[in-house]
């Protein structure tokens, strides 16, 4: 007889990985070992469905409901190999990107900002785990204010960045009174600035 639970875990590792982009961001560290798990997950899925298929086999086909969670769990199994990131690409529907700024850190650790045309921006910073904030921003000349919608466990965010050396960097403030600002090299600046 077929355990369900094999049906059971290959439904949530797919939803898993199929909804990571909507709450990856909020993991942190734990973001770097969700991979591992998810990766330990599929193998032993992957274990399992050749054990079933040696069961289906001895059995001579006689189990259909064997047979028939086995296609959906190998289906389920397929899907994941062929689109690992998931099916839908999320991120096509932020809109545009019309600034990438970017920085580099210590020990690997990267720093993007992305300004959206539907005014709308996104920090993501990967440095061991994974930290997302989300907000709107607003253009004033060569300064550009970031309002934060998301919730935040520290009072370090960058509230406003200014575009400098020819466009090439922006240097992103905490505030007025801010005398270490953090640079940021742009790949991608399509913003119109006044």
């Amino acid at each position: 007889m077929f355990k369900s639970k094999l049906l059971l875990v290959s439904i949530l590792l797919f939803l898993t990985i199929n909804t990571l982009y909507f709450w990856e961001g909020i993991l942190g560290f734990f973001a770097m070992i969700l991979p591992i798990v998810l990766a330990i997950t599929f193998l032993i899925l992957t274990i399992k469905v050749f054990y079933q298929l040696y069961l289906i086999v001895k059995n001579r086909f006689e189990e259909k409901g064997r047979i028939y969670k086995t296609v959906i769990v190998i289906l389920l199994l397929t899907l994941i190999t062929l689109r690992p990131y998931g099916i839908i690409n999320y991120s096509a529907f932020e809109g545009e990107n019309l600034l990438v700024a970017e920085r580099e850190g210590s020990a690997n650790c990267m720093t993007t900002l992305m300004l959206k045309e539907n005014h709308k921006f996104k920090m993501r910073s990967v440095c061991f785990g994974i930290d997302e904030e989300v907000g709107t921003y607003s253009i004033k000349n060569d300064t550009i204010k970031l309002n934060y919608s998301t919730f935040t466990k520290r009072d370090k965010n960058q509230r406003f960045g200014i575009i400098k050396a020819a466009g090439k960097s922006i240097y992103l403030y905490r505030s007025l009174n801010d005398t270490i600002p953090m640079p940021l090299y742009i790949n991608k600046n399509e913003l119109k600035l006044p």
